[in-house]
């Protein structure tokens, strides 16, 4: 399932994701945050470059 959110991680909102990494949630749901969130905070980064 996470595979298939990535190429859409930037428009997934980054506070839902971050609470999603908290120790009190399993393991595979916090897994499947922090890979999205490293996807959003990619696509996030090669928003904000200049291009030129």
């Amino acid at each position: 399932m996470t595979r298939t959110l990535l190429p859409d991680a930037d428009r997934i909102p980054h506070e839902w994701l971050l609470v999603r990494t908290g120790a009190d949630r399993p393991r595979a749901l916090r897994v499947a945050a922090e890979r999205l969130l490293r996807a959003h905070l990619r696509a996030t980064v090669r928003q904000r470059r200049p291009t030129g």
